[in-house]
């Protein structure tokens, strides 16, 4: 084993990265240890620890030298592999409860709480600062025209749904 590691290391030291074939038939034993480039990471994670060691040549079947991995590279990569998954997890939750928030609010459902809906309902225009009886606020239109019309709204067609 740890010959074929100073072996490999120093055939793929003199080739300077090209991609020849190493003579892995000749100096490795195929089961369990080798791990070959379609084996998926649980299947060889599992290798490390039979065989003792930290760092493994990839190679292909046919002898092809493909590359180095390492047990804590393993782990680094796996370990980001799930958080970038959890965090697009996340933001797609976050994103879904932003959109339907909205679109109910768009909607016209409020949050139920008397208070809240009465300073959102004064956001949007409907209630004045008072909230009793501004008559001002309640009013909409083009006075250059003449035109005013009264918005009143009733608190109750904002009920949750």
């Amino acid at each position: 084993e740890a010959e074929f590691s100073r072996l490999a290391a120093e055939f793929v030291g003199k080739e300077s990265g090209s991609a020849k074939d190493l003579p892995v038939d000749r100096i490795a034993d195929c089961i369990p240890h080798l791990i070959l480039e379609n084996m998926t990471a649980p299947r060889f994670y599992s290798l490390f620890a039979q065989a003792g060691v930290r760092t493994a040549c990839v190679v292909k079947e046919n002898g092809t030298f493909c590359g180095m991995i390492s047990r804590t590279g393993l782990i680094e990569a796996c370990r980001k592999a799930e958080e970038g998954h959890d965090m697009r997890r996340e933001e797609e939750d976050e994103e879904k409860a932003d959109g339907e928030e909205e679109e109910l609010r768009g909607l016209g459902a409020l949050s139920g709480n008397s208070e809240e809906d009465e300073e959102e309902l004064r956001g949007l225009g409907a209630l004045g600062e008072n909230s009793e009886d501004d008559g001002e606020a309640c009013k909409v239109g083009d006075e250059e025209d003449g035109f005013l019309k009264d918005t009143r709204m009733n608190k109750k067609s904002f009920a949750p749904l």
